[in-house]
């Protein structure tokens, strides 16, 4: 199963590379000022699936790359977007870089400490269930020790 992911994520990197080289204005031409958003999220994104390809060889670092550079890729679509619309302010880029810095860091967090969110999902359904078990209870109990009916 690592090997088919390993290819996957390698021909979405080679996608990814391929569409970028398609978004390059040759010389001459007038370039799109909102172009650097698709430009950097499609390398980014293509950073990660390459950063994700390698990660079973590297250190658990890699993991910390590849994930900043997945979720940078979205921010700036998001800036793209949002450039369509109106003009982004320098409180926009701000906002989206802090965004980035502060979840960054809490991943990271995360990734070192042993506490982690599955415990809070996984413990709770892991609880026996008693109301199952307890209907099924006879109103007496049955002592078996001597009947020599029940023998193998």
């Amino acid at each position: 199963m690592q090997a088919a992911n390993q290819i996957f994520f390698s021909l979405l990197a080679l996608m990814l590379v391929g569409l970028y080289v398609s978004t390059i204005t040759p010389a001459g031409y007038k370039k799109d000022k909102n172009l650097v958003y698709w430009q950097a999220s499609i390398l980014l994104r293509a950073l990660a699936f390459i950063v994700w390809t390698v990660s079973p060889y590297l250190i658990g670092f890699s993991l910390t790359i590849a994930n900043f550079s997945f979720l940078a890729s979205m921010v700036l679509l998001v800036l793209l977007f949002r450039s369509w619309r109106v003009e982004l302010t320098r409180s926009d880029l701000m906002t989206a870089a802090i965004f980035l810095l502060v979840s960054i860091i809490i991943y990271e967090i995360l990734r070192q400490s042993d506490f982690g969110f599955v415990t809070f999902f996984k413990e709770p359904f892991q609880v026996a269930k008693f109301d199952l078990v307890v209907p099924f209870l006879s109103p007496r109990a049955d002592f078996d020790f001597l009947h020599l009916d029940l023998l193998l």
